[in-house]
């Protein structure tokens, strides 16, 4: 599956997050999570990758159990009582609360699959391939990367602050203190490797590269058909949703 194809899905998979009732919503979860457990194409291409959507359902399932336990707790009608173990919990409750996780997983679940299913080269070939100015394909593709090293460099700033003393495993009082130290090392490095990256680019000829260049780097941008019928779906789910909000399909 190409990353147009991909991108095409997870557009689907919004539209119906966001528009389509429930059932379909469940239905299309359902695809979702067996083409990210059972095919090679939606599988995280590291394992890093595989770690980071094991924690994210992970702590997306514990979301889950606390908006039920929420929305259980807050809706209170003697009349839409019923008995879940050891509690009593209100029907309307669950069945809200069911959808917004519903929607929820559904939204999250795409989006993050599809970053952590292609690779960042990949990614930016595909951009430069469809027109897109080769400076706007690289701060996208350095933006990526610094998010997929960000959980790397919070904990060698980490490290190195405690050994200076800084009381980074204090109280709250004391951490909130402590955050400016350990977000100024964080940003100034971010800022000089920008710099030096972008030297480096500039010293590489990268910043002069012209549209006959490029012409010479792009295939055949055509959307496959399946692409095709993945927007198409998303754009008539979208149009139904306000049809029937404006009542002109009763």
């Amino acid at each position: 599956m190409t990353i147009a194809t991909k991108l095409a899905f997870v557009f689907f998979c919004w539209a119906c997050g966001l528009a389509a009732p429930w059932p379909v919503q469940a239905a299309v979860l359902t695809i979702l999570l067996l083409l990210v457990t059972r095919t090679s194409g939606w599988r995280p291409a590291s394992h890093d990758g595989v770690r980071a959507l094991t924690g994210f359902l992970m702590t997306l399932a514990l979301m889950c159990i606390v908006i039920f336990l929420l929305n259980s707790a807050v809706f209170h009608r003697s009349d839409q009582r019923m008995p879940v173990g050891p509690f009593n919990v209100d029907r309307e409750g669950l069945v809200f609360a069911g959808r917004l996780c519903l929607r929820l997983c559904l939204l999250s679940i795409s989006i993050l699959s599809f970053f952590l299913s292609i690779r960042l080269r990949s990614l930016v070939e595909n951009l430069e391939s469809a027109g897109i100015p080769p400076v706007i394909s690289m701060v996208a593709l350095l933006s990526l990367h610094y998010l997929e090293t960000l959980p790397g460099r919070v904990s060698r700033v980490f490290t190195a602050q405690e050994a200076r003393g800084a009381p980074v495993r204090a109280n709250l009082l004391a951490r909130a203190k402590a955050l400016l130290a350990l977000l100024s090392p964080l940003v100034i490095s971010s800022i000089v490797e920008t710099v030096e990256r972008s030297h480096a680019l500039e010293l590489r000829g990268f910043y002069r590269r012209t549209a006959s260049d490029m012409s010479a780097l792009r295939p055949s941008t055509r959307l496959s058909p399946s692409a095709v019928l993945f927007v198409l779906l998303g754009i008539l789910i979208f149009l139904w949703r306000i049809l029937d909000w404006l009542g002109m399909l009763t």
